[in-house]
């Protein structure tokens, strides 16, 4: 039976961003583009420091979630969350 590894896993990930840039004629920054390549980083960085999926998946989900309130505050939950707050901030001004 084949298993497959943490290494694997992320490196797959890692392969999939790369053909998803490749597979778009104009890759644009600030899309789920980015999204993935950060998070897949993120992944390729981890697995130097463990092998625990658990770990890995983790720090792949904050990466992907932190690159994408970067790339669109007002979509991501945070995003949200911040564009409230300040409009609320700023409407008793």
């Amino acid at each position: 039976m084949d298993v497959l590894s943490t290494a694997d896993f992320v490196n797959a990930y890692a392969n999939g961003a790369k053909t998803a840039y490749k597979a778009v004629m104009k890759p644009t920054e600030g899309t789920i583009l980015t999204v993935v390549r950060e998070s897949a980083q993120a992944g390729l960085n981890k697995i130097k420091e463990t092998d625990d999926l658990v770990e890995i998946m983790h720090t792949i989900y904050e990466a992907g979630e932190d690159a994408g309130f970067i790339a669109s505050p007002e979509r991501s939950w945070r995003g949200r969350f911040w564009w409230a707050r300040t409009r609320l901030c700023t409407s008793s001004l």
